[in-house]
């Protein structure tokens, strides 16, 4: 999960934005008219909301994946390109 809030808006992907920002608009508004717990609770929900959603249809766990994945393969091809040149220089 995402350690952090830097950007967390621009990294989130959200279905309904106009829908979702109304609702961060009524947390304010409650905040405003002194309902803190309210707004304190619909606060949380959107920025759990927000940390579930990011890259969501970006697949971000499958970029991730990958990248790993590379990494580990990369690692193979130079293991086995050490181990070649360990043997050629025993075989000499």
């Amino acid at each position: 999960m995402l350690e952090g809030d830097q950007d967390l808006d621009l990294k989130t992907h959200i279905y309904n934005p106009k829908d979702f920002a109304g609702l961060e608009l009524y947390s304010d508004i409650l905040e405003d008219d002194n309902y803190v717990e309210s707004s304190k609770t619909i606060s949380r929900f959107a920025k759990k909301y927000k940390r579930l959603m990011v890259s969501n249809n970006r697949l971000g766990r499958t970029e991730i994946l990958k990248t790993i994945s590379g990494l580990m393969d990369k690692e193979v091809i130079e293991m086995s390109l050490s181990e070649k040149l360990s043997t050629n220089m025993k075989g000499k």
